[in-house]
């Protein structure tokens, strides 16, 4: 019986023990786990927001940057940029080279200076091809006399070349121009586009008194006038090659 009794207690002590085992396993294992995944989620949680920020500021930042900036662009050159006025079909008026005419002018869109008889005066346009194309590469070659009706026929005052931009333009600075016996007011212009002939023309003043007696003027020439005061003018025409 005491053999018995000794071995049930020893039975009860081992099946404790393992019961332990078994619960410390129970245990510990869950909590290492736990540990574990928690750690795991700060770690993607993280990454996440890291990523989100990041993609946040690359979308919302930079395109409006781009968008900003390029809306100013456009506006500032729309304004700055005056209507054409250019009708297919409808050329400038071939118009004699007159005897003042020199050869050999410097390259200038500036054909004045501050000593320069006369009211200053900008003129602008555009090169225009009979499809009302603009026409990039075509020298204008100007002269004219100065506000006294007096041409340089000795040297290069009042007179320059310039080439059009790759949008057709040209802008001439200079002053307007006076009268001398038998003509109105007048700026004579020679234009060469690449590969054609040279054409040679006139441009005229609106409200000049002189234009209805002077033999040469054609309407058609009239500058546009944008601007005029006392002290200064700006006008603008565009060129119709034939």
């Amino acid at each position: 019986m005491r053999a018995f009794a000794h071995s049930g207690r020893m039975a009860a002590l081992v099946a404790l023990a393992a019961a332990g085992a078994l619960t410390g396993c129970s245990t510990t294992a869950p909590l290492a786990t736990t540990a574990t995944i928690a750690a795991t989620a700060t770690i993607a949680a993280t990454a996440t927001i890291a990523a989100t920020a990041t993609i946040a500021a690359t979308a919302t930042i930079a395109p409006r940057a781009t968008i900003a900036a390029t809306a100013t662009t456009t506006t500032a050159t729309t304004e700055a940029t005056p209507a054409s006025s250019c009708t297919p079909g409808a050329s400038l008026v071939e118009l004699t080279e007159g005897p003042y005419y020199t050869e050999g002018a410097p390259e200038r869109a500036t054909i004045s200076d501050e000593s320069t008889a006369g009211i200053p005066l900008t003129v602008t346009g555009t090169v225009f091809d009979a499809s009302c194309a603009p026409v990039p590469g075509v020298l204008l070659d100007f002269w004219q006399a100065d506000g006294n009706g007096v041409y340089d026929n000795a040297g290069y005052a009042l007179r320059g070349k310039q080439t059009t931009d790759a949008e057709g333009r040209y802008a001439l600075t200079t002053v307007v121009p006076g009268l001398y016996p038998g003509r109105t007011e007048h700026i004579h212009v020679k234009l060469t586009a690449p590969g054609r002939p040279s054409v040679t023309t006139q441009l005229f003043f609106p409200g000049a008194a002189q234009n209805d007696e002077d033999g040469i003027f054609v309407p058609s020439m009239l500058v546009t006038v944008l601007d005029e005061s006392p002290s200064a003018m700006t006008a603008s025409f565009d060129f119709v090659l034939p």
